[in-house]
């Protein structure tokens, strides 16, 4: 299988690792432009620690005490000799009570300037606990507006950011692939508002342990 196309503007990726219950396997994807210099792998893990002291007591309170943030990785995916850095933080959730299914996530969507049919930019964050549920399919009004202001809050807090020599800019959504055709060079669009639903988002590999 060929290598995929390579991006040709300064973007850093970063990774949110979580451990949900025995689940490890959990991710969040995320872009953000920089401009300045290209980061050294020092630099990414300074990121990864401004990520981590970012995600703070509102955001853990809306997570159980199952879901750990454990580690934050930033690499930056320009060319092919871009360099990386991750944290270690094992940072847990702070609601107690009795935990959703590692299932069932809140969904963050990311609004972008491009119409498209079909799915759309989005991130599956941990839910909550039983009592965030208003039934079987919907999160209640007061734990998605929480989230949505909580998570928000941190993704933006993350722009305008310095380290090094290198300046964190918007968050941002890497678009590879155009009606199954791949994109070259890839296309990148910046994210203009972040939106959110009542309904219990699935991810069913998260019941995998």
């Amino acid at each position: 299988m060929p290598a995929p196309p390579l991006l040709n503007q300064p973007v850093i990726l970063v990774r949110l690792n979580w451990t949900l219950g025995v689940s490890t396997n959990n991710m969040n994807v995320l872009h953000y432009r920089y401009s300045g210099a290209r980061p050294s792998s020092a630099d990414l893990t300074s990121l990864c620690g401004i990520i981590s002291t970012g995600y703070g007591a509102s955001q853990q309170a809306l997570f159980h005490l199952g879901s750990v943030l454990h580690t934050i990785q930033a690499v930056d995916i320009q060319g092919t000799d871009g360099q990386q850095g991750i944290t270690q933080v094992d940072k847990a959730g702070t609601k107690a009570g009795t935990p959703s299914p590692a299932s069932a996530s809140f969904m963050m969507g990311l609004k972008i300037n491009q119409r498209y049919r079909g799915g759309h930019p989005r991130l599956y964050f941990p839910g909550g606990i039983t009592i965030d549920q208003a039934d079987t399919q919907h999160w209640t009004t007061a734990f998605t507006s929480a989230a949505l202001t909580a998570l928000g809050t941190w993704l933006q807090g993350i722009s305008g950011q310095t380290v090094g020599g290198t300046q964190i800019g918007n968050q941002c959504v890497v678009s590879r692939f155009r009606h199954l055709v791949p994109l070259d060079p890839p296309v990148v669009y910046d994210v203009i508002s972040r939106t959110s639903l009542q309904r219990i988002a699935q991810q069913r590999k998260r019941l995998i342990g």
